[in-house]
């Protein structure tokens, strides 16, 4: 049995992952004796979200492998592996972002631009779809605040500062297999498989299919599941777009579509990481086989291996709640360069009660506003907001806070996170006192998410009227080409 172990693992790790390119020619790989079958491409899915406290188990029992330095350890058997993530110091530090690319190139080139005006670190990050070029990490806001300041001055006007949490002086987290603790240094992993290939693996109840990998790498510990990305599919698509709300096939199909051209672009392009996507609404929602619906399980299944292309690439296909009646310029939204693609495009809603359900309305006292803009700008006071440019769409896609001594200008998709509204708004009231001062600011949209490329409530209605997933697809993503990438990649 050991000898039988040793073969699977070699097998997975030799042969199949580096096959995970994506538009390659897939090899499809059986691993004698135990059959358990594992596919290529796989995917490599951060559980980003899980508690502290984990229960990892089978119901007959996991097969364990340990992994140290890139050489296999020791092979064994157990019924359960608990896990304690113990969670590191954390600082808190700050970054001024000075902007944000689709494409690396252009990431590059404007970090060569503007890195010689700095005498601090400026470095591109990757986020689940762009290239982000920032300073730092600053210590406290105080510092951010004079980059910021002397970045606008610069000319760079989409400058805004973001705060992250980076992990300080590691902590030991304990890894306990069938109550016994196991030493975890860094360069060591753990690799979980159901003991019969039949089964699934329960973490905290909770079913995942392929393989679980605990890995302690330079941040601390990871959670990983392994697995074939059409699996994976049938449990995002369902948390992405409900079947139960959305029960029409060839809208669900659409997501599909979209769902997989959004992994396997982050294949291709993959962040430096220990792992290829996250499993949170930074990247997709997923948490394994037990949200899986029969709809949407027959959507992925319908369209497998069915990609967006454009210009021989995966493309970025963003996709959001409800748009509102149109969708917007994807530069507009996220600045960078403009996507060919990712054009604004009108929307279908059923009727005009419908409508009028996206509207959405926030209301915020002035003194609020200026605690909101002082998180993140230098500002002191604060005089009036007003709309400097609207999108394709009718959205706000540039402001002006205008204040005693200056004025700032924001622009797409910081509007909405800023003022933490539903999308970018359509409109700004503002409420006066008897002097005319204004007292409160009123945001006024429609739809939900960042109104930029595939609407699913739109999909949803199209659909409705017998358009098929193709037609959707087309409709919202331009010119792209729908392909196979089994067959029409060699």
């Amino acid at each position: 049995m050991k000898r039988a172990a040793v073969k699977i693992i070699i097998v997975l790790f030799i042969f199949i992952l580096p096959q995970c390119h994506p538009l390659k020619k897939p090899v499809y790989y059986e691993v004698s004796q135990e059959k358990f079958l594992l596919k290529a491409p796989v995917i490599r899915v951060g559980l980003t979200d899980l508690p502290q406290q984990i229960e990892i188990e089978s119901e007959k029992g996991l097969k364990i492998v340990h992994k140290q330095n890139g050489n296999f350890v020791k092979i064994r058997n157990a019924e359960k592996v608990k896990v304690e993530l113990r969670k590191n110091g954390r600082d808190e530090v700050y970054f001024v972002q000075l902007g944000a690319f689709l494409k690396r190139e252009n990431a590059e080139i404007f970090l060569n631009q503007f890195s010689p005006l700095y005498p601090f670190p400026i470095k591109i990050y990757q986020s689940s779809q762009f290239y982000q070029v920032r300073v730092g990490p600053f210590k406290n806001r105080a510092d951010a605040l004079e980059v910021l300041k002397y970045s606008i001055k610069n000319g760079i006007k989409d400058a805004w500062i973001l705060n992250d949490i980076l992990p300080s002086e590691a902590q030991d987290n304990l890894i306990f297999i069938d109550g016994e603790e196991v030493k975890m240094e860094k360069g060591y992993d753990i690799f979980l498989l159901p003991s019969r290939s039949s089964e699934l693996i329960r973490i905290n109840g909770n079913l995942y299919k392929g393989i679980i990998e605990i890995k302690n790498g330079e941040e601390g510990v990871k959670i990983i599941n392994i697995l074939n990305i059409e699996d994976y599919l049938k449990g995002v698509v369902p948390l992405e777009m409900n079947p139960e709300q959305y029960n029409e096939i060839e809208a669900l199909k659409a997501q599909a579509v979209a769902a997989r051209t959004f992994a396997m672009r982050r294949l291709k392009f993959h962040e430096e990481k220990d792992y290829d996507i996250c499993s949170t609404p930074k990247c997709q929602v997923y948490r394994g086989a037990s949200f899986e619906h029969p709809l949407s399980n027959r959507a992925v299944d319908e369209t497998r291996n069915e990609v967006a292309i454009w210009n021989g690439e995966p493309i970025n296909a963003l996709y959001t709640g409800s748009c509102g009646g149109y969708t917007e310029d994807v530069e507009n939204v996220f600045g960078g360069e403009s996507v060919k693609y990712l054009r604004g495009t009108f929307c279908f809603h059923s009727n005009e009660e419908s409508f009028s359900s996206m509207e959405w309305s926030e209301e915020k006292t002035k003194e609020e506003t200026i605690r909101i803009l002082k998180r993140q700008f230098p500002i002191e006071d604060l005089i009036d907001i007003y709309p400097l440019r609207r999108g394709v769409s009718g959205r706000i896609v540039e402001m002006r806070v205008l204040t005693s001594k200056d004025y700032l200008d924001l622009r797409g998709f910081l509007i909405k996170e800023i003022f933490e509204l539903k999308d970018l708004p359509q409109e700004i009231l503002k409420m006066t006192n008897e002097n005319n001062e204004i007292e409160k600011f009123i945001f006024k949209g429609r739809g939900k998410g960042h109104g930029v490329g595939l609407c699913q409530e739109g999909a949803y209605l199209m659909a409705k009227m017998k358009r098929n997933y193709k037609e959707i697809l087309l409709h919202y993503y331009k010119d792209i080409d729908i392909l196979n990438w089994k067959e029409d990649f060699k």
